[in-house]
């Protein structure tokens, strides 16, 4: 079934990323802040540093995406699709 492949392709692809760019980050700078006893202080903030890249990378698909539906939506055969299956507002 192609639904299942799908399932599949994305838990075994972006399902890390995205479940760690959902956490809050205060979760996580707990952790690591916890076990940052055993860490030097510098080695700590830049592993708190690391853990906030998740957000900006869902930040740049956001930005990318909004990008492409500007461009789709200025594209006259876009346009003419949409009017012929009534999905323009």
């Amino acid at each position: 079934m192609r639904l299942r492949k799908i399932v599949v392709n994305y838990l075994l692809g972006w399902f890390a990323l995205d479940l760690i760019s959902t956490m809050p980050t205060s979760i996580l700078e707990d952790a690591v802040k916890a076990a940052g006893a055993e860490v030097a202080s510098g080695g700590a903030n830049k592993l708190v540093r690391i853990l906030r890249l998740p957000r900006l990378y869902r930040l740049a698909r956001l930005m990318r995406l909004v990008k492409v539906l500007k461009l789709l939506r200025y594209n006259t055969n876009v346009i003419a699709m949409m009017n012929a299956l009534n999905l323009s507002d």
